[in-house]
C-alpha cells in the first residue's frame, strides 16, 4: 500500500482517473439506454425514419464493453478503499476526503477511546 506522502504527491491524472471512468461508463449507458431510443422515437414520429426499435450499441459482443467497464470500475474502487483504509490506520496521517490531502495529526488532537469493558460492578 503506498505510503501517506506518495497519495498526497499524486499527480490530477492518477488521482481523478477512477471517477472519470465511471462517469464515462454512466454516460455512455445513458446515451445508449435512454437518450438514443428518444431521439430514435421522435426521429419515426416526425416521419424522418421508418421506425425500428432501437438497437443499444453497448449490448453488441455480448456485452463485452459493460462487463469490462464493470470490472474496470469494480477492481479501482475495491483498490481506492484499500488505500483510504491503509491511510486511516496510520498513527501519522489522516485522509481529508473534501480536498484529497493528507493532513499531519498531531497526539494532543487525536482521540483515543475510552475502555469501558473494565467498569467496576458492586456485587
Amino acid at each position: 500500500m503506498p505510503e501517506p506522502d506518495a497519495l498526497a504527491s499524486e499527480g490530477w491524472f492518477n488521482n481523478r482517473w477512477r471517477p472519470a471512468m465511471a462517469w464515462l461508463w454512466f454516460t455512455t449507458s445513458a446515451f445508449d439506454f435512454i437518450l438514443f431510443p428518444i431521439l430514435n422515437a421522435m426521429a419515426a414520429g416526425a416521419k424522418m425514419i421508418p421506425y425500428a426499435p432501437w438497437d443499444p450499441i453497448t449490448l453488441k459482443g455480448g456485452g463485452l464493453f459493460h462487463m469490462a467497464m464493470g470490472a474496470v470500475v469494480g477492481v479501482a474502487t475495491w483498490q481506492r478503499t484499500q488505500e483510504k483504509l491503509a491511510i486511516m490506520k496510520t498513527d501519522s496521517g489522516s485522509y481529508s476526503e473534501s480536498s484529497h490531502t493528507i493532513e499531519t495529526v498531531t497526539s494532543k488532537d487525536a482521540v483515543k477511546p475510552t475502555d469501558t469493558s473494565t467498569s467496576t460492578r458492586a456485587g
